[in-house]
């Protein structure tokens, strides 16, 4: 991953930095190091609202390599509120299985990221698939669960969309 060649742990921040897209990169640990430590170092809070990340993007087509470990060094930001006006997170087309995303569903039902946000994971259930995040009906049931409550909510919803893209629910095997 070129893009961060040559980085060091050093305090830096894009001020101007809303939208993060790493599509498509082939993002796997090592890259997901330097992306966590980046928004660690990035969070400063001098900086107005408008200012701060609110959109990552790191899935879709050929997607990335995220696999577990990866994504909780993201949900470690999140839980430890690095990215609390973070309202769009993509995560399709990775190695994702439950138990970071289950994870990613407790950091959002702690309200650990703004309000109303939008989670996007395409899902294999076909353990025969190579391809894509590969979530039990368990992980889908709890996504599904804090949709629901977050939407019943009198609150602002904690979380207002899941799409659960490319998913054959009838084949549970």
């Amino acid at each position: 991953l070129y893009l961060f060649e040559g980085f060091r742990y050093e305090c830096f921040y894009f001020p101007n930095l809303r939208v993060l897209d790493l599509t498509n990169n082939r993002l796997g640990l090592e890259g997901m190091l330097y992306l966590t430590s980046m928004i660690h170092n990035n969070n400063c809070p001098q900086l107005e609202e408008h200012h701060l990340l609110v959109e990552i993007e790191l899935g879709f087509s050929l997607g990335n390599q995220i696999k577990d470990e990866g994504l909780l060094k993201l949900v470690y930001e999140i839980k430890y509120s690095f990215l609390p006006h973070l309202k769009t997170l993509y995560l399709s087309n990775n190695k994702l299985h439950d138990r970071s995303v289950l994870q990613l569903a407790a950091a959002i039902a702690d309200r650990k990221i703004a309000p109303a946000a939008e989670l996007t994971l395409a899902v294999v259930i076909e353990s025969s698939l190579n391809a894509g995040n590969k979530l039990s009906n368990t992980a889908i049931q709890s996504l599904v669960s804090l949709l629901y409550a977050s939407l019943q909510s009198t609150k602002v919803p904690a979380l207002k969309s899941v799409i659960l893209e490319k998913s054959d629910f009838f084949n549970t095997q």
